[in-house]
């Protein structure tokens, strides 16, 4: 789920229900680029959430910083383009 949101280059939230969800989720929103919730919280308070969808569409107070999300759908793209070279040149030296 991380990656695809920091590739799409769009903010994104996350409603985590199991724990590796979570950490992607507040790992995301620790680096500006989501805001993140936690299923059980938001069914015991769901305020927050819905007030993160209404400023969302209203476009007020966002909760991602543009600037860190085109950084970093810069570095998972480039990530990506280098990493098959490299995989390749690792299979290569195995094959030898």
């Amino acid at each position: 789920m991380s990656e695809q949101a920091v590739r799409s280059g769009t903010p994104s939230i996350c409603l985590s229900s199991m724990g590796e969800q979570e950490s992607n989720g507040a790992r995301l929103e620790a680096l500006g680029l989501a805001k993140h919730f936690k299923i059980g919280d938001v069914l015991n308070d769901s305020a927050g959430l819905v007030s993160t969808f209404k400023n969302f569409f209203k476009d007020e107070e966002p909760f991602y910083n543009s600037d860190a999300l085109q950084s970093a759908k810069e570095k998972v793209l480039r990530e990506s383009i280098e990493a098959l070279p490299a995989l390749c040149e690792r299979l290569r030296n195995l094959a030898q």
